[in-house]
């Protein structure tokens, strides 16, 4: 019989597997803008695993004395541990993105930050803001506010400190959210002596802060970037007046009210700032603070580009042809001459939506009966299912509402697919329908 020390614990075996990612982005024999989106990679990681893992473990820790007999290790003693590892990983991942980013220099690439703009850049970059960002830009007064305002989970914020020259004894503390998904992080500048220039979008609202605060009395700004990640766990109740869909819309809601699991901030931020936040969001547990460079959201960085330079990425793998699939207008009819094995992603998922388009009209096909788990924003999958129904085909879905950050997509496309006719199932309780299957009947 193994004993409770044989096993390692479960969090910390998922922080080696996400270690893992971070060698993928160490490995100088990687190309670098890969590497720069295996930071990217990892950082997505990091950021769902402190949402749903360390959430628990928060949680678990208020039951500390009642979970004895259920769990081998303690809340208490695993989340320190958590944070240690953490924070060795975040010096080894700050340490990677300043290499890269040498690395990229010598390739006349360079990502440059408000303080680095050279000629005409300044000029380009004052365009570029008037014109495109000022719109979205909503800076917060939080010295002037009694109650904190609830920060977005998926955005990343400036906290910035306002004074003058003459009196820096007296200044004033602001929020500026960088606007989501409404801008790409990165910026183009124009090229100078065949060097090409990338500023990111927080550093270009950081050298814009005069024309943010222009209306009030100051000369001087400093700017951090500071992230809140919050408790993401569903709390799905027992409420039989409520069906699975409805319970599951109302835990999305909450989500945005989720206890704070995690306070990232710019390790230079100055240190008073840094304490009014802190006190004022009542971010009073050391576990819960995490010290870290001058960027965060690094997820966005798994859609750095290439800016054409071909030795910056991986060489694209064509899709493997199957050369009956491609030579015959009907898939279904290979199918039944002789089975076909397609293994992704080495073979064309267009094989699989080609037959699904084409069941949804062949005067053969009566029923199509499928499992889904995530489901795309624009799925021609589910499109294709709906086009059966609308054809007159049985067409049966089960799909996983739990899906993790995809539920409100599976939402959407389960209430579209019922308007059609869809004969949808939301999965069983307890259980998660994670394979994928299709079975389709033809005469």
């Amino acid at each position: 019989m193994a004993k409770e020390k044989d096993y390692i614990n479960r969090e910390v075996s998922w922080l080696s597997f996400n270690e893992r990612v971070l060698q993928e982005a160490e490995d100088t024999s990687v190309p670098l803008v890969e590497r720069l989106r295996f930071l990217g990679i990892f950082s997505n990681n990091l950021d769902e695993f402190f949402r749903v893992r360390v959430a628990t473990q928060l949680r678990l820790m208020q039951f500390d004395k009642g979970i004895k007999q259920f769990v081998t290790d303690k809340p208490k003693k695993i989340v320190p541990r958590i944070k240690r590892i953490v924070e060795g990983m975040q010096l080894r991942f700050d340490s990677t993105f300043a290499e890269i980013v040498g690395q990229l220099k010598n390739q006349n690439l360079f990502i440059v930050n408000e303080h680095e703009l050279i000629g005409s850049q300044t000029e380009y970059i004052r365009l570029y803001f008037n014109s495109t960002i000022a719109p979205s830009i909503a800076p917060i007064m939080i010295s002037r506010l009694e109650t904190f305002p609830q920060l977005n989970d998926s955005s990343i914020y400036l906290a910035a400190k306002l004074f003058t020259d003459s009196e820096p004894e007296n200044y004033e503390y602001a929020l500026v959210e960088i606007p989501p998904d409404e801008h790409s992080r990165f910026v183009s500048l124009p090229d100078a002596d065949g060097k090409q220039f990338i500023i990111l979008l927080d550093d270009v609202i950081r050298f814009c802060l005069d024309q943010v605060f222009e209306v009030l009395p100051y000369n001087r700004f400093e700017a951090y970037t500071i992230k809140i990640t919050r408790d993401a766990e569903l709390d799905v109740d027992n409420d039989i007046a409520e069906s699975l869909l409805e319970k599951i819309s109302k835990g999305i809601l909450n989500r945005t009210k989720g206890q704070p699991v995690r306070f990232v901030y710019d390790s230079a931020i100055a240190p008073d700032l840094l304490q009014f936040i802190i006190t004022k969001m009542g971010l009073d547990e050391q576990d819960k603070l995490l010290p870290g460079g001058r960027y965060h959201n690094f997820r966005d960085f798994m859609t750095f580009p290439s800016l054409g330079n071909s030795d910056f990425i991986n060489n694209p793998l064509p899709p493997i042809p199957v050369q009956r699939l491609e030579a015959s207008p009907s898939i279904l009819a290979e199918v039944a001459k002789k089975d076909v094995s397609l293994h992704y992603p080495y073979h064309n998922f267009s094989y699989y939506t080609r037959m699904l388009r084409e069941a949804a009209i062949d005067p053969r096909v009566t029923s199509i009966k499928i499992t889904l788990y995530r489901v795309a924003t624009e799925s021609r999958v589910v499109k294709a299912l709906m086009n059966a129904a609308l054809n007159g085909k049985s067409v049966t879905v089960i799909i996983e509402l739990l899906a993790r950050f995809d539920e409100s997509a599976n939402i959407y496309w389960s209430k579209k697919m019922e308007e059609v006719g869809v004969k949808v199932i939301f999965g069983i309780s307890g259980l998660k329908v994670h394979s994928k299957q299709t079975l389709i009947t033809r005469k």
